[in-house]
């Protein structure tokens, strides 16, 4: 019996104090594209006649809108949209191990046969907007607009995303903070579009099913009511232990 007292008290001590950190999923999603919850600012690199951007909400889902200049100078444009809901906070909740992504996307396009647009995750923190790199989604059909399709991004790291200067390029050897000791970090989308066959054209893409889950590592959490209570189950009851052996 003496064994066993020394063992249950032993083990609530470890209980309440080894607390090992644990991985955890946290998931931010919009399966409406709510425009209240989103942001928008867009970055233009080059060309004449006002290249520009714009988010609008079509009932369920949201459209990108990418006007390409209309001179002779090539112009690109990149639309970067933040869900202001969609916060994560690196000291409180773990430093981010990996981000997996998903969306459902289609193109709009007044290019027949082009790559109509391209999606990426993006990310803003310290008022600086990051983004992954691209991937199209597909070509227009014949009669826009183009099937639902499903775009993933998986196991993105903070290496992964670069940061977006004025101009819309992105510099993928300025990063993210994703430890444990990095500023909030807001998620988000962006879309980009440039010249292909003729100038002056508006690229439109949809999106809904908006997705983001993050895999971190959850750190040691402050010591609960129940956390203290338990340590001191076992303090106490070793030290009746004690007692009780040296009155024997």
């Amino acid at each position: 019996m003496k064994r066993v007292a020394i063992y249950a008290c032993t083990l609530t001590l470890l209980l309440s104090v080894f607390v090992l950190p644990a991985l955890a999923d946290q998931m931010f999603y919009d399966d409406t594209i709510d425009l209240a919850n989103w942001e928008h600012q867009y970055f233009v690199n080059n060309g004449g006649g006002v290249p520009y951007a714009e988010f609008t909400d079509e009932g369920g889902f949201g459209r990108v809108r990418i006007h390409l200049g209309g001179s002779p100078t090539n112009s690109y444009v990149l639309s970067a949209q933040i869900n202001t809901s969609a916060v994560y906070d690196p000291i409180t909740e773990g430093a981010i191990d990996s981000i997996d992504y998903s969306e459902l996307a289609r193109v709009w396009d007044t290019e027949f046969n082009t790559y109509g647009g391209a999606t990426m995750l993006a990310l803003e923190q310290n008022e600086q907007i990051y983004a992954t790199g691209y991937q199209n989604i597909r070509e227009t059909t014949a009669t826009p607009p183009s099937p639902w399709y499903t775009i993933t991004f998986s196991d993105l790291v903070a290496s992964s995303f670069g940061l977006v200067f004025s101009n819309g390029v992105r510099d993928f050897s300025q990063n993210p903070d994703f430890s444990a000791t990095g500023t909030q970090i807001t998620f988000g989308f962006a879309r980009n579009g440039s010249h292909t066959y003729s100038f002056g054209v508006d690229r439109y893409t949809d999106i809904d099913n908006w997705r983001v889950e993050i895999t971190s590592t959850t750190p040691p959490p402050i010591p609960e009511p129940a956390t203290m209570l338990l340590l001191g189950s076992g303090l106490i009851g070793l030290a009746g232990y004690r007692k009780r052996t040296r009155r024997s």
